[in-house]
């Protein structure tokens, strides 16, 4: 749902794995799709030599999350793909795979909203699955910019990757104005071009690296927040 350019309510733009989710979201759906089926298992063995180091190569991380993704759903009809995206939240926030919420972002968001500000959250991850990971948390309907999927050769790849600058390109692309963009929050240094853009700019637990970018890119222009993972009930 893209912003009025008309309406000048603020914007409250969200990073999401390890801003408002505490565990990359991305990677539990590779362990999910690879780990639950023996061929899928021996398949990712044999491309892990191709596919690891594009992890490594931010210019080229796209390829290697292609890679293993298309080899966890490379043989899977588009309704099966459809229902693991769909019941994507069951699988994340379960004993198992672990994944937990932070408490403060969703206070965060609330209080933005009460405020009567818009909130839009961009994930490198795929829009897809960030979409419903997103609708369970919040039981509400805020916009999710992510990357996108396309079929290849009988499985999934990246058709986009929503990373660094990207993310500004792709939310202007789905018509939100930066220019009303009054708050920036995530927990990561490829997120500064996101941020630069934002009056109000909150790092989540930065490591030290993280840190020292925000430095050079803001100098003392920006705040460092500590949120506390908590289990999200299913």
């Amino acid at each position: 749902m893209p912003m009025d350019k008309d309406n000048k309510k603020t914007i409250a733009v969200y990073d999401f794995d390890l801003t408002i989710v505490a565990r990359d979201s991305a990677s539990c759906l590779f362990r999910h799709l690879i780990f639950k089926n023996k061929f899928r298992m021996l398949l990712a063995s044999g491309l892990l030599p191709f596919g690891l180091p594009f992890l490594f190569m931010g210019n080229f991380r796209r390829i290697g999350l292609s890679i293993f993704l298309w080899g966890g759903t490379v043989g899977m009809k588009q309704d099966e793909i459809d229902a693991v995206f769909r019941d994507f939240p069951q699988i994340y926030f379960s004993t198992e795979s672990g994944g937990k919420v932070y408490e403060q972002a969703i206070e965060s968001i609330e209080e933005h909203k009460r405020a009567g500000r818009k909130i839009l959250v961009i994930s490198a991850s795929p829009g897809v699955m960030v979409d419903q990971l997103v609708k369970f948390i919040f039981s509400d309907d805020i916009p999710v910019i992510g990357s996108e999927l396309k079929k290849f050769f009988g499985g999934m790849i990246y058709a986009s990757y929503c990373k660094r600058e990207k993310k500004v390109v792709a939310a202007k692309a789905h018509g939100w104005p930066v220019d009303n963009w009054q708050y920036g929050y995530t927990d990561c240094a490829s997120d500064i071009p996101m941020l630069a853009e934002c009056e109000f700019k909150y790092f989540i637990n930065p490591e030290a690296k993280t840190l020292k970018k925000a430095q050079e890119a803001f100098g003392s222009g920006f705040s460092v927040l500590s949120w506390n993972p908590v289990h999200k009930d299913l």
